[in-house]
């Protein structure tokens, strides 16, 4: 007998797919992130048959990357008909040009066949995609072999609840510490706290935090949240160190990866990542209630596009889009785009972003849009907003560098090298 659909936590059920998704990607050594965009909505569905199915894609994605980072994001939306819209992407960064083909290979996954062949997209990008019956949920497979794959699958479910309420840390100090080999799991965590009104500053050993408490020669509002990654034994004793020495009220965890060192959880309780947005909502709600109301000190700015620091990218292929979005994100960016000339210049007339990433073309639009938008910033009709082209040859690097980029990236795009290049070039600005 069939069993009738239940009300289940979706962004709870999604966390632990995805940690089990880290622990797998642990053990294979790629560097897997998530997040969770959205709403927390209880709804309606077989959560079995649901959990089977995003298991089984986010592992055959897993078992497939050759390397590089393993990007895994949520985003969950309010339709118009009590139903919520719900998108599970897995984001590929390491170049692979047989994916499609090993993909179909391993042939049906939970009732989804895969039996027909790719179809090519624009600019390069293959495309397999096929449909689960017992979730009505379309899954889509691209890959572009110079960039990578991204796996996308979409369904809806009736939104019957909130799953518990929103949290506002109305501007409180949360300290996230991690060290430079785990920075993205630190600038994830830190993105996901600033949503949630958290002011954040990073620091990349428990040592860096001690020092700073002791630093007299500057005034600061103490902390009411400290997260720290620790992989080796001195920094979690320095982590322990940390947890005795912040003031009385302060909530001091360890943020763990699968397989690492624990603390004692008498000084210093655990969270195992990555955190599910109920797991960030219950922090917030539980430390932000004896949080002083915002002062000039605690208060960041409001977490409006306008603020937040955000960059903008102007690209047209999408696995490369869904790539460069996941690596910006997780270096603690939100991401907007554009993919007209157009476009990108009312985006930068209205919200000034920290800089502009531009794919360059072989057929030159790119170049002519660089151009065209460096221009308008000599002429004062735009702001003066960093101007990164991304290219494949180094003919296309001096043209874009002559007409007006302040960087030049290489494709396919690496996370470090797109985080060089925008430090470099928004530095004091």
């Amino acid at each position: 007998m069939a069993v009738p659909p239940a009300d289940f936590d979706l962004s709870e059920l999604l966390a632990q797919l995805a940690r089990s998704g880290l622990e797998a990607c642990c053990a294979r050594g790629l560097v897997f992130l998530y997040d969770h965009e959205g709403l927390h909505a209880l709804v309606r569905g077989s959560e079995e048959r649901f959990a089977a199915l995003v298991s089984a894609v986010l592992a055959r994605a897993i078992h497939l990357a050759r390397g590089g980072h393993v990007f895994c994001g949520a985003q969950v939306t309010a339709g118009q008909d009590g139903a919520c819209d719900i998108v599970v992407q897995i984001a590929l960064s390491a170049p692979m040009p047989e994916f499609l083909r090993e993909w179909s290979a391993l042939g049906e996954m939970e009732g989804v066949p895969w039996t027909a062949p790719p179809v090519q997209g624009s600019g390069g990008v293959q495309m397999l995609s096929s449909h689960s019956a017992a979730t009505a949920a379309q899954i889509a497979v691209l890959s572009f072999a110079d960039a990578g794959a991204v796996v996308r699958l979409e369904t809806r479910m009736p939104w019957t609840a909130s799953a518990g309420a929103w949290a506002d840390a109305r501007g409180a100090r949360a300290w996230v510490i991690a060290p430079p080999a785990r920075c993205a799991h630190g600038e994830t965590l830190a993105r996901r706290l600033q949503r949630l009104g958290w002011h954040t500053t990073q620091f990349a050993s428990p040592g860096d935090a001690l020092a700073h408490l002791d630093d007299r020669s500057c005034e600061f509002a103490p902390p009411l949240l400290v997260l720290g990654l620790a992989d080796e034994a001195a920094a979690l004793a320095e982590l322990e160190q940390l947890a005795q020495r912040v003031p009385l009220g302060t909530a001091v965890m360890q943020a763990c990866l699968p397989g690492g060192p624990r603390g004692n959880e008498m000084v210093l309780p655990a969270c195992a990542l990555p955190l599910g947005l109920s797991d960030l909502l219950e922090l917030t709600r539980g430390v932000a209630e004896r949080a002083p109301l915002p002062s000039g000190r605690t208060q960041p700015g409001p977490l409006s596009m306008k603020a937040r620091q955000h960059l903008l990218l102007a690209l047209e292929n999408p696995v490369e889009q869904a790539l460069a979005s996941a690596m910006l994100h997780a270096h603690g960016y939100e991401v907007a785009l554009a993919s007209t000339f157009d476009e990108a210049a009312a985006h930068c007339e209205r919200f000034a972003p920290r800089a502009v990433l531009i794919d360059l073309q072989p057929d030159g639009r790119g170049l002519a849009a660089l151009r065209a938008l460096r221009q308008r910033q000599l002429d004062g009709s735009l702001p003066e907003s960093p101007l990164i082209a991304a290219c494949t040859s180094t003919g296309l690097r001096d043209a874009a560098l002559a007409a007006g980029a302040h960087a030049v990236v290489g494709k396919p795009f690496d996370a470090a090298q797109l985080r060089h290049a925008i430090d470099a070039t928004t530095v004091g600005r």
